[in-house]
């Protein structure tokens, strides 16, 4: 009986030995068992972004009730960085490292693509970020942005001034959140390569700061068109500023970038919003474009507030699923980088289909407050580059 024993054991041991073989593959991943994707996002802190993540949970999870990928359900771990730097780091080294993701998908971080861009290169894990922010996430060959990013949005802002509208002197107030306004010279450049023009006056004072001086001193400038590239919550203020030196009367355009197209701001302009313009980086979700139906469809069964940011964690959802179905064997670190690369992928929300690189996205289409709602004036998305 013990000999039998005995060599039960190392039947047992071999047949355990054998299943790993089969299941697990080198550099991470597995045949079996579910797909672990990862996300690192500022959740929490100073400034707050659920709302890429909560929609690309949303894809995955019906992914999930449809069977998932070849049988294998997504499990989707979002870690919260709370917009700190060290934070972050640790939560990527876990989830690389400790819980085994293959990719890290969909988030909008503060701090996780110039603090984590090269742990991420060196360990193989590709990143298909939801919103970039900073320039960490538009030159590390590890991650691409499916949003257009600071640079493209700011020089769409001032290419649309200057070439669709005409306007002759053309300025720019950009509020120092932290970031220089040097940070931004990229987005300028790519405005002078497309028109061979420079900007007739900047301005930039701390976030927090009372924006009537900057407004004033644009205007003794004689600037006609001014991109105001403000955080969200400080653009019915700024606008206000502007009003009051004279910067929306005829002949004057006040625009905005991508972080003032959100659902509540018509409400939080009032009338002094209406005529107001800002640039989008996906098909708006505020229109009745049969392109954006199928997400504006899934954020209703999920619980889920429409937005632009939202829109990017359902874009680069829908395309690291398309990714992950095209993988023939081992879903590992490897294969899911190089299906990643492979093809262009299209989505209904972009103007041209994903192509992986350090920015992959170049277009926004204009949009406009009018009788207190956005609408889309031109459906001709701008393209730069």
């Amino acid at each position: 009986m013990r000999r039998l024993s005995l060599l039960s054991l190392v039947f047992l041991a071999a047949g355990a030995l054998l299943i790993g073989c089969s299941s697990s593959s080198p550099g991470g991943g597995s045949s079996q068992g579910p797909i672990k994707l990862g996300a690192v996002a500022s959740l929490t802190g100073v400034a707050a972004f659920p709302y890429s993540t909560s929609a690309a949970e949303a894809v995955f999870n019906q992914v999930n009730r449809q069977g998932g990928i070849n049988g294998r359900k997504i499990d989707y771990i979002v870690a919260d960085d709370a917009g700190s730097p060290t934070q972050g780091s640790a939560a990527a080294r876990k989830l690389v490292n400790t819980d085994g993701v293959v990719a890290m998908v969909g988030a909008t971080s503060l701090a996780d693509c110039t603090t984590d861009g090269t742990f991420y290169q060196t360990m193989g894990i590709s990143v298909l970020q939801g919103v970039g922010i900073d320039a960490g996430c538009f030159n590390s060959p590890a991650i691409a942005s499916v949003n257009t990013g600071p640079y493209y949005d700011i020089a769409v802002a001032l290419y649309y001034l200057s070439q669709v509208e005409h306007l002759p002197r053309v300025c720019l107030d950009l509020p120092n959140a932290g970031i220089p306004i040097s940070a931004y010279q990229p987005a300028l450049d790519i405005w002078k390569r497309a028109t061979g023009k420079t900007l007739t006056a900047e301005v930039s004072a701390p976030i927090n700061d009372d924006p009537a001086p900057g407004m004033a001193e644009l205007a003794s400038d004689g600037c006609k068109g001014v991109v105001l590239a403000t955080t969200t919550q400080t653009y019915p203020e700024f606008l206000s500023a502007a009003s009051a030196a004279g910067l929306t009367s005829a002949g004057h355009l006040v625009m905005g970038v991508s972080s003032a197209y959100t659902q509540s701001m018509p409400a939080a302009m009032g009338a002094q919003g209406q005529g107001f313009l800002a640039a989008a980086e996906f098909q708006p979700f505020t229109s009745d474009d049969a392109a954006v139906q199928p997400y504006l469809s899934l954020m209703k069964s999920a619980g889920l507030t429409p937005s632009a940011f939202g829109e990017a964690g359902y874009v680069a959802a829908e395309i690291m699923v398309a990714a992950l179905k095209t993988i023939k064997g081992p879903i590992t670190k490897a294969s899911v980088s190089a299906a990643l690369r492979a093809r262009a992928y299209p989505s209904s929300l972009l103007a041209k289909p994903f192509k992986w690189s350090t920015q992959p996205n170049k277009s926004l289409i204009i949009v406009e407050i009018h009788d207190g709602k956005w609408i889309v004036p031109s459906k001709a998305w701008i393209t730069l580059g």
